[in-house]
């Protein structure tokens, strides 16, 4: 039997008066926990229009993303002002739906390869105190007709009987999407758990607090994917499913590769490798940052015996970084570590066409 929600008094604080529908702030109480950036930061004469999208007050907008925005500085994951309002917003908006309000359960994020947006996504709840059940595309692969569907429901209600029974609000995320339900090959025929997967899907946001016959929390569900296109239309209607397409502009792809870069490389040299490779995805960025780190480490180590290395990096791994080297030394670094890159994006390429 799952434990009842403890009082208000010792979980939750009133909610605001969000709702469309006029909800008073007694009948909010036990929807958002305490210490929710989600709850704390949102000004109260915020709206949400019928079609279930926030629609905030530009003077305030600023102010309850701050706390988000301000973790960039502690964080190793950048979160831009756009990406944190739609996530935020989302989990907002479905924690103060109400029967007979449209409110989308599904997030649909979609961008190219290597873009971050499991990693960002995964990051954005995490500084919202949201706890999160992750499910990758792995996971529902399976022989037996109707268990993959079976498990996302599963999924759903772990979450959902999370918020319910710990005050803390819950999300489902579910990355490479297009891997479990996805067209890739228009001529192929849809297998029967990828039909059943889509079914459940779509009966999952039709009907968020009843799974299987199990009255439960409405928790909200994100997906992350490639192309929005490869998805069978049903999932993607808009009273099913908010999409969400990430395509960082140019100063957001700045304010990414800056913060991935920023212990490796000088601003002056993360403009330079800015210029130089403008369309590399996040991912190659970070390949850089870590073959910057990783030459670094052998110019240090130098012509010492390699058991002596390893003894001083178990005892004192301290002992083997150095001071921060010259522009110089920093400009053949990079230069090296490009050459490591694109060597590596060669070789895959080439096993790839060439096969064996």
């Amino acid at each position: 039997m799952p434990r009842s929600i403890p009082s208000n008094k010792q979980v939750c604080r009133p909610g605001v008066g969000l709702s469309a529908s006029g909800r008073t702030e007694a009948e909010l109480h036990g929807l958002v926990p305490v210490g929710n950036p989600v709850r704390e930061h949102m000004h109260a004469k915020s709206k949400v229009n019928g079609a279930g999208v926030g629609a905030l007050h530009r003077p305030d907008h600023m102010c309850w993303l701050r706390n988000l925005i301000d973790e960039n500085k502690r964080s190793p994951i950048h979160v831009t002002h756009r990406f944190a309002e739609a996530v935020a917003t989302h989990v907002l908006l479905n924690l103060l739906a109400v029967p007979g309000q449209a409110v989308t359960l599904l997030m649909a994020i979609a961008g190219g390869f290597g873009g971050g947006k499991t990693v960002t996504t995964r990051e954005c709840l995490r500084r919202l105190d949201v706890h999160v059940v992750e499910v990758s595309a792995a996971v529902f692969s399976s022989r037996f007709e109707g268990e993959p569907a079976e498990r996302l429901d599963g999924f759903y209600l772990k979450a959902a009987r999370h918020q319910r029974e710990n005050g803390q609000p819950a999300a489902v995320l579910v990355h490479d999407l297009e891997m479990v339900i996805g067209e890739i090959d228009p001529g192929a025929n849809a297998t029967t758990n990828r039909q059943h997967m889509a079914g459940a899907l779509m009966a999952l946001a039709d009907n968020p607090t009843c799974i299987r016959g199990e009255d439960c929390a409405r928790a909200s569900v994100f997906l992350t994917c490639n192309q929005l296109d490869t998805l069978y239309a049903g999932i993607t209607e808009p009273h099913r499913t908010r999409a969400f397409t990430w395509e960082p502009n140019r100063e957001e792809r700045r304010e990414i590769v800056r913060h991935i870069l920023r212990d490796q490389l000088s601003p002056e040299l993360t403009e330079r490798m800015l210029a130089l490779r403008p369309g590399w995805s996040f991912a190659r960025y970070r390949a850089i940052a870590a073959a910057v780190e990783q030459q670094r480490l052998i110019n240090n180590i130098g012509n010492r015996p390699v058991t002596a290395v390893l003894q001083q990096a178990l005892c004192n791994p301290k002992s083997l970084r150095h001071a921060k080297p010259s522009l110089a030394d920093d400009e053949q670094l990079l230069a090296t570590a490009i050459a490591h890159v694109e060597a590596s994006d060669q070789a895959i390429r080439t096993n790839h066409v060439g096969g064996n």
